[in-house]
């Protein structure tokens, strides 16, 4: 292997078992050499963990962790798996190596440096196309067509930098365009502000000219921070012309701004790492606090013109890694918002991590639920009341592959699917309803359409508790074989809109048998 800095690139699908194939290098020595890849895949993705903590690299966090610190992988029965993230990563990382010594054939440890590009997607983002995670992160924020739809996880990257960038500018804008004090030097005979001597006489002495050099302080948009945002808004304009178009140009507002910025900063193509340098103070004044994010944002869209987005620090490293589990919980929230007739027309609310305290602790006051009363704390991802604020239904959004498998008759449930069981039994028994369930995503195929049935999704508890139900709720998502993407979410949409009403129906029923129920004393 030679001493340079050599390239690998680790791809894998969430939740997917870590493979030697997942690891390839452009070091052909490093491709042959005798090494055991999924230890080095191993030891990178530690590595990584460590550097991501400290350069907040993974966002979209888990809302039950409150925290960054998840794992990359995970091990069950003796063999490894990808967490539950996906997204692109470009970071330096050093590990040891076995290496044959130049002078004998004996092998020696050596620190090899390597340049990762970390690659997940989901295990419905088959053959190249990341449909299904562009979906999950892009639903409802940019339009999306088979001209403008992420070929790739690089593309996923930029494509939420152009989001934060046009939302943070819409947020931004509402306080109105960014102003701060600039120096400016002129030399004509329109003197205001202090006569620069130096400069005057070196302009204009034995000129006859008439002009006076001076330099003068104002508060303008004519600045650097107005500068970077036009040049990220041309970067990403000349990289993704046609979703520029569709998501910022189209909207009025937002074109003007950048226009009037333009004309007021006279922006020039070029001198971009001039212009970054010089906003890498951060923006502290009280007025203009939206527009930090914004400088950020900006940056972060620039930093393939020499410059990461770590401020140049020497240990760089680029990209974006999201906690799956939390898209997906996202993802279905808005669709129920969106398909769910009883939901719209408000005679069912939908809470969202609602946060109970249960097991009473002795001679506590249980009408107050807070911690001081209570032993233990629970939060299932969605919870239904009727208008009358008594709950329907707990159900919890789930991205395990596992769950797929339970629409079979011959499935047997794993630990971690019978964990997430007794979750959703306890939130039932907590919240004293009768109905709990998961919501989940299904690779379908063509001999799945009788799993989908009312009767299929529906499970009894056991012989003794026969009136409680448990719901395996598929949200199928088609495979994306030899489709456009335009073709592919008018399937998706569609098979969304009906899936989501399998809970519609559920809730209308629950909602009708509980109007029903007689009152004590009526």
């Amino acid at each position: 292997m030679s001493n340079e800095k050599i390239c690998v690139t680790i791809k894998g699908k969430t939740f997917a078992a870590i493979g030697e194939d997942n690891l390839k290098a452009d070091d052909e020595a490093f491709n042959s050499y005798a090494i055991d890849k999924i230890c080095l895949i191993k030891e990178i993705l530690d590595k990584i963990s460590v550097k991501t903590e400290t350069k907040g690299i993974i966002i979209g966090h888990s809302k039950n962790t409150g925290n960054n610190n998840l794992n990359l992988y995970s091990e069950f029965n003796g063999s490894l798996f990808y967490g539950g993230i996906a997204g692109v990563l470009h970071i330096p990382v050093t590990v040891s190596l076995p290496v044959k010594s130049d002078s004998s054939d004996t092998t020696i440890m050596k620190q090899v440096a390597l340049d990762v590009k970390l690659q997940i997607t989901t295990k419905f983002d088959v053959f190249e196309k990341p449909y299904f995670l562009a979906t999950m992160l892009l639903y409802d924020k940019l339009t999306l067509s088979n001209n403008t739809v992420p070929t790739s996880e690089d593309d996923i990257y930029d494509y939420m930098l152009l989001f934060w960038f046009k939302e943070q500018l819409q947020k931004a804008c509402l306080k109105g365009l960014f102003k701060t004090y600039r120096y400016f030097e002129q030399n004509d005979e329109k003197l205001r502000g202090t006569i620069d001597i130096a400069r005057h006489i070196k302009l204009n002495i034995g000129q006859n000219n008439g002009k006076i050099a001076y330099r003068y302080r104002e508060n303008t948009t004519n600045n650097y921070l107005n500068y970077l945002i036009v040049a990220a808004y041309t970067h990403l304009k000349e990289k993704y012309y046609d979703l520029v178009v569709e998501n910022i140009d189209s909207n009025f507002d937002l074109l003007s701004v950048i226009n009037q910025l333009k004309n007021d900063t006279g922006y020039i193509r070029g001198g971009l790492k001039s212009i970054i340098s010089k906003n890498l103070r951060a923006i502290t004044h009280p007025l203009y606090t939206e527009y930090e994010d914004l400088r950020i944002t900006s940056i972060r869209i620039l930093r393939d013109e020499g410059l990461s987005i770590f401020d140049g620090e020497e240990d760089e490293a680029q990209g974006m890694l999201f906690y799956v589990p939390d898209l997906w919980e996202n993802f279905v929230e808005n669709s129920m918002k969106k398909y769910i007739g009883c939901l719209n027309d408000n005679t069912v609310k939908l809470s969202l991590q609602t946060e109970l305290y249960v097991l009473s602790k002795p001679n506590a006051d249980i009408k107050k639920n807070n911690k001081n009363n209570f032993f233990i704390k629970t939060r299932p991802d969605y919870v239904f009341f009727n208008a009358e604020e008594q709950p329907l239904m707990v159900l919890d959004a789930k991205f395990r592959p596992g769950w797929q498998n339970v629409m079979s008759a011959e499935c047997e449930l794993d630990s971690s699917l019978t964990g997430d069981y007794d979750k959703c039994l306890r939130d039932m028994c907590d919240f004293g309803v009768k109905d709990a369930g998961v919501i989940f995503p299904f690779c379908t195929s063509e001999n799945d359409e009788d799993l989908f049935s009312p009767e299929n999704i529906r499970h009894t508890i056991s012989c003794y508790n026969e009136t409680g139900s448990f719901y395996t709720i598929p949200i199928r998502v088609p495979s994306g074989e030899n489709v456009s993407y335009s073709e592919w979410r008018s399937e998706f949409d569609k098979t969304l809109e009906d899936d989501i009403k399998a809970v519609d129906d559920i809730l209308s029923r629950l909602k009708k048998d509980a109007n029903n129920k007689v009152q004590p004393g009526g």
